[in-house]
């Protein structure tokens, strides 16, 4: 998201100058904007929607990895259907 957050450093630094330079309107404008990046940048909170993320892709990896198990070692050690059921709904649960 640093798309959003770099532009709005550098409005708020042109605005910041330009109301040093007698340039009031175009200062507020600048103003403006940069407040509305900044909104979006916070209504996203791109740093907890990527945690959020990480921990569902490892629960994912978790799971793949416990249905390899299960369909390369445990499946052969079932004597039935039903024990693969068990088995299987395990680790689905």
């Amino acid at each position: 998201m640093e798309y959003l957050g770099i532009p709005s450093v550098l409005i708020t630094a042109v605005a910041g100058g330009s109301a040093f330079n007698d340039m009031p309107t175009f200062a507020g404008s600048l103003a403006l904007v940069s407040t509305a990046l900044t909104t979006v940048l916070t209504f996203l909170n791109p740093s907890e929607r990527s945690e959020t993320h990480k921990t569902v892709g490892g629960q994912y990896l978790a799971l793949r990895n416990q249905a390899r198990i299960f369909r390369e070692i445990e499946i052969e050690e079932c004597e039935d259907l039903s024990t693969a059921k068990k088995r299987l709904f395990r680790i689905s649960g």
